[in-house]
């Protein structure tokens, strides 16, 4: 039995000679130095306390302001039409929204990346998040996401874009949160993926009602879960965490 098992593993395996033991070595070290660069930069950028105090507020007038559009909209019996008295404010919201929170995202981001990291800035944490082995994951979601999105214009569905992309950023939070072990990326992720799929079921019948549901209540899901994971007293002021909000504890 060993002679005919050692004749079965000459015949199917190649044996590695040195040169292909140090290029398997060298490839490992540089997997492990990737590690090491990103990882204090992933966590460090996670962990920033300001994020979840700023979601809070954000997500709280995302519901103010949704649940008013859908009150007023479901007045006047279209409740997937914007009335006409609110198409200005609600192009001034967004635009104020995406623009104020997006500048605000990239500056911290930029000036956090670049104290753990000299030279560091939001190209790299994109670059760390979501590429690498992580575009395994992320980039299958990205094409569901884009084929849902076509099928829904195609067949006169708009709104079943909504929860299809909640279900997206379910899966990339959650995605984020086993790179950064950090629990608030978890909570949105799974509240994102849990609220889009019900939403499925019904965002037609009542959209602005779940804009408000998935999006607004999500930042403060994120809020306050990252509020409780990293407690004043265990952070600082840019989100120096001593580890007790990671998920892996």
């Amino acid at each position: 039995m060993v002679c005919h098992t050692n004749l079965f593993m000459a015949n199917n395996e190649v044996p590695m000679d040195h040169d292909d033991i140090e290029r398997l070595r060298a490839e490992i070290g540089e997997i492990r130095r990737a590690i090491r660069k990103n990882d204090p930069l992933l966590r460090k950028i996670a962990s920033i306390r300001l994020f979840a105090v700023a979601a809070i507020p954000l997500g709280l007038a995302l519901v103010a302001f949704f649940l008013a559009l859908h009150a007023s909209a479901s007045a006047l019996g279209a409740a997937g039409i914007v009335p006409e008295a609110w198409r200005v404010p609600l192009i001034v919201f967004l635009t104020l929204f995406m623009v104020l929170g997006g500048v605000f995202k990239i500056v911290l981001i930029r000036k956090e990346a670049g104290a753990v990291s000299k030279g560091a800035g939001f190209g790299d944490i994109v670059k760390a998040a979501y590429a690498g082995s992580l575009l395994h994951l992320n980039l299958p979601a990205i094409l569901v996401f884009a084929a849902v999105a076509a099928f829904a214009l195609r067949e006169g569905r708009p709104w079943l874009i909504l929860p299809a992309s909640a279900i997206f950023l379910g899966l990339i939070s959650n995605s984020f949160g086993i790179l950064v072990a950090r629990r608030e990326y978890f909570a949105i992720g799974w509240y994102c993926v849990v609220t889009g799929i019900a939403a499925l079921f019904a965002v037609e019948t009542a959209p602005f009602f779940w804009v408000a549901t998935l999006y607004g209540l999500s930042f403060i899901v994120f809020g306050v879960a990252g509020l409780v994971a990293s407690p004043p007293g265990k952070t600082g002021t840019s989100g120096r965490s001593s580890g007790n909000g990671s998920a892996d504890q």
